[in-house]
Parts: structure tokens; sequence; C-alpha cells
């Protein structure tokens, strides 16, 4: 297997991470380059905010951790046309101070970790100065 992986690349290895789980959140984490963003509220509410969000970039959620605030997508193609669908982006949202959150957005692609975080960042702040 160790082969094989490092003939095919990220996509075999991606791959089975997502039949196995998805990413995980010291996966997320370990990424570079990522994007980060603040935001004013709290995080709960932002990760809350943040699913639907992602819906509507029409991605799958492959994983939901309410507990950690971590999502993990992949399918962005449809929403940004020059990616991958096979493309997972890790998204975690972390307690910065009472009520602002750290955004965390990585993937292996840095094209799209910065638009899915850009994106996410003008929706959060849309819908949080409702």
């Amino acid at each position: 297997m160790t082969m094989l992986l490092s003939v095919t690349g990220c996509g075999l290895r991606n791959w089975a991470k997502r039949e196995f789980g998805g990413l995980s959140e010291s996966d997320i984490l370990s990424i570079e380059p990522r994007s980060e963003e603040s935001v004013k509220a709290d995080a709960d509410r932002v990760y809350e905010l943040s699913i639907p969000i992602v819906d509507e970039m029409s991605a799958t959620i492959i994983k939901n951790d309410p507990k950690k605030r971590m999502i993990v997508a992949l399918g962005f193609d449809k929403h940004f046309p020059s990616c991958l669908n096979t493309t997972e982006v890790g998204i975690i949202i972390k307690e910065k101070a009472p009520g602002r959150s750290r955004v965390i957005v990585t993937s292996e692609s840095s094209e799209l970790a910065i638009l899915v975080a850009s994106e996410l960042s003008v929706k959060l702040e849309e819908r949080l100065n409702k």
C-alpha cells in the first residue's frame, strides 16, 4: 500500500482518508498553506452558520463534528470550476476570545482554501450583521 500511495499521489491518499473517515483535526491543522479569518462571534454560532454556507457552495460535507467545530467537505468544483471535485477542504472554528472566533480553512489546493475562506468570511459577516 505504501508504494501505491507514493506512486498515485494525494488522490489515493485522499480517497483512503474519505473512505475511512475523512481528514482529522490534526490533518487539517497541519496542511499548509491555510487561510485564517477572525470573526466577531461566538465559535459555536460561527460553526452553526458555516454548515449551510458550505452547502450553498454545492459542496458535499463528508465529516461534521460539532464538538470540535470541524467540517470536511469536497466537491467545490460546482461553485469554483477551476478546482478539482476530489480536493477536500477542512474548516475548523476555534474560540479566540469571548465573542471572537478564528476560522481556519485548509486544503491541499491553496487556491481552493483561499476561495472558500473568502466566500465563507463574506457570508458569515452578512449573516451575523442581519
